[in-house]
């Protein structure tokens, strides 16, 4: 099924984007999306994430006698571009939660995948850097998505995790990553400590 359609509906038709900012606005401070109907904010329910993805708010709207979920960072997209995005929106901060238009961006499902937070099972703190027992040495590595296919890149091993950190740090300036070190709320306590 193409991501723009559902039930039958393309929503990015100009009668599906119409209806949708005639029935729903963007509360600047909260950056919720709230009915002009109620004058209240939609409640939605969140969806709980799989291992290293993000959770997102999603909204039951009505449009055509049919009903559509649609996650509310798309919905805000919507109110506040006036157009359906084509393809993922990131939220810079990865709280899937903070859908404030300045938190968000377009993006390609490669770039998209730069920004997950670390996963669960990261001991180090630092994404493509982890303790090889094997080795007794620190190893980094980055993972790069071409087309469906993902590959890993070595980039050496290292006595020290500083040593290691470094190496990743310097391929992600090299090559356009994003930090994806950080969880928001470690971030913000760096931002607050500076």
């Amino acid at each position: 099924m193409s991501k723009f359609k559902a039930g039958g509906i393309d929503k990015r038709s100009r009668d599906f984007i119409d209806t949708m900012r005639k029935r729903y606005f963007l509360d600047e401070a909260s950056g919720r999306v709230c009915s002009h109907f109620s004058n209240r904010v939609l409640e939605g329910w969140i969806l709980e994430p799989k291992e290293g993805q993000a959770r997102y708010r999603c909204h039951k709207v009505y449009f055509d006698g049919k009903q559509l979920s649609i996650r509310e960072h798309h919905l805000v997209w919507l109110i506040t571009r006036g157009e359906w995005p084509e393809s993922e929106i990131d939220h810079k901060d990865r709280d899937g939660l903070n859908n404030r238009p300045e938190n968000l961006r377009m993006v390609t499902h490669a770039i998209n995948g730069r920004n997950l937070p670390l996963l669960r099972n990261n001991k180090s703190g630092i994404a493509g850097v982890q303790w090889r027992p094997d080795f007794s040495r620190w190893v980094a590595q980055v993972k790069v998505r071409t087309g469906e296919k993902q590959k890993s890149i070595y980039l050496g091993s290292f006595e020290t995790i500083f040593d290691a950190a470094c190496a990743r740090k310097s391929y992600e300036a090299a090559n356009g990553f994003r930090s994806c070190d950080f969880q928001p709320e470690q971030q913000k306590a760096k931002e607050v400590e500076a």
